[in-house]
């Protein structure tokens, strides 16, 4: 398994990252599975931010006062205000840490960032070794984040007998740096099962009877702040047998976290990355022409996120964004029609078919539009090609009538509204009591009478009515 970074989306890795392991070698030389539980050794970690004598957050003339009152007496060894004054780092406050002091306040005014390891870390090149994640187990590693949002995570695991992950859950979750420690939750938690989470699995090899596997999962982005710490947890549900997050990766900071306790080791991950060729890789990136007419550099899932016209892998905002191109709609194509305008939960969804020129991907979206009504905006929209769209549309109170169908784009282009039209029906149905009593949702009174049941009115729900 390989993990590589892109310098350009990831301004702040610590270091550069192996490029010779494709993935984990299948002659495997020792198994070492390690159940953590005591707190470890944090070499490598530093939790506080260096000069920060009054404790702000912020390095500033506020901090020369406190910092002389440290040198002339000490803080206590092993507390944050120790941490924050002793500068260059020898385990000492003593004048020694002034030359430091001053430089870093006279740099630029701003905390360096602590090493939190690298957003893509690399599995140990030889040996199996892991520790449980999920059925109970919760394990978190820090990252450093470069800028823009997180939109996916790829991870590399083993399991003790059996394997695979079936129909169990997986959820991530993204977590706040609190002075070298998990902090708030600051996205998700993503869930597999709860459809926030899209998990692909692949399967490398069963080295000794022990299965590996290579995972990446897609969930909506998180906005993340440039040059800052994070955490990220990924828990494995209930499967035929436990899960172990690869550990002892040589790309890290000697600084992970299992059930609260800290401990001396890194796990197998790659923020905004995914599976290609057996290995996880970072996600290309791209520029992405907003409808503002601004553009900035970022993945292609989330330029899509922002309605926004990807130009391609490795394209910059250099080069100016071409004009969005203009639609145009020949022929649209409605099912059902005619669609009431029920609410849920018998809610008519409407499939649209349309074709026409000038369609682009992530960019163009559609509306219903009547007369005098408000638009009814499209809450799915499938890109096929530049001539063919798919698009649904939910009918809840929508006014009765026809309806065409019209392409829009970001930067306020329309295209001509299509010939043909959906009718919009006044809603007729409603619940309807059996005897059993038993109750039936989205009949309308002849349907419900017919069968011999009692209709309660439209628009009632059997949740909301009583049936004798």
């Amino acid at each position: 398994m390989k993990c590589s970074i892109d310098p350009a989306s990831h301004p702040n890795p610590r270091g550069s990252i192996p490029r010779g392991l494709k993935r984990m070698s299948l002659s495997i030389f020792f198994v070492a599975f390690v159940f953590f539980t005591q707190p470890a050794s944090r070499a490598g970690a530093q939790p506080c931010c260096l000069g920060d004598a009054d404790g702000d957050g912020q390095l500033s003339e506020s901090d020369v006062a406190p910092f002389v009152a440290s040198i002339l007496i000490p803080p206590q060894p092993g507390t944050d205000a120790f941490c924050r004054t002793d500068v260059n780092e020898d385990m000492e406050v003593d004048g020694l840490d002034i030359a430091d002091f001053v430089a870093l306040l006279i740099a630029d005014g701003e905390c360096p960032l602590r090493d939190c390891g690298n957003p893509c870390q690399a599995p140990v090149a030889y040996g199996l070794a892991g520790t449980g994640s999920g059925g109970g187990d919760l394990v978190q590693d820090d990252f450093p984040w470069g800028g823009g949002p997180m939109v996916q995570v790829c991870w590399h695991g083993f399991y003790f007998g059996g394997g695979g992950l079936g129909a169990a859950d997986v959820t991530v979750t993204y977590y706040a740096d609190d002075n070298g420690q998990p902090g708030a939750v600051f996205g998700g938690s993503f869930s597999r099962l709860g459809g926030m989470l899209d998990v692909t699995e692949v399967f490398l090899g069963a080295p000794m009877g022990f299965p590996e596997y290579l995972y990446s999962a897609t969930h909506a982005p998180v906005s993340a702040a440039s040059e800052t710490c994070y955490w990220v947890e990924i828990a494995m549900g209930d499967t035929a047998s436990q899960f172990f997050w690869s550990m002892n990766s040589p790309d890290g900071n000697g600084l992970s976290y299992k059930n609260g306790q800290p401990n001396d080791t890194d796990l197998a991950f790659c923020i905004n990355g995914e599976i290609e060729g057996g290995a996880c890789v970072p996600l290309p990136t791209g520029a992405c022409c907003l409808g503002d007419g601004t553009c900035t550099v970022t993945t292609q899932a989330d330029c899509c996120f922002q309605a926004g016209w990807y130009q391609g892998d490795g394209t910059d905002c250099a080069t100016a964004c071409p004009a969005f191109p203009t639609p145009t709609l020949d022929q649209a194509f409605f099912s059902p029609d005619p669609a009431d305008n029920c609410p849920a939960p018998f809610a008519t969804t409407v499939n649209t078919t349309i074709l026409g020129t000038g369609f682009a991907e992530c960019v163009s979206t559609a509306v219903l539009t009547q007369a005098g009504q408000t638009d009814i905006p499209a809450f799915n929209v499938f890109f096929i090609d530049p001539t063919f769209l798919i698009a649904d549309f939910d009918m809840t109170g929508a006014a009765p009538g026809a309806w065409q169908a019209v392409v829009v784009s970001p930067d306020g282009q329309a295209s001509n509204a299509s010939p043909e039209t959906v009718t919009v029906t006044a809603c007729t149905r409603g619940a309807c009591c059996f005897a059993g009593p038993a109750c039936g949702d989205g009949l309308d009174e002849p349907s419900c009478t017919g069968a011999g049941g009692t209709f309660q009115g439209v628009g009632t729900t059997c949740a909301e009515v009583v049936c004798p």
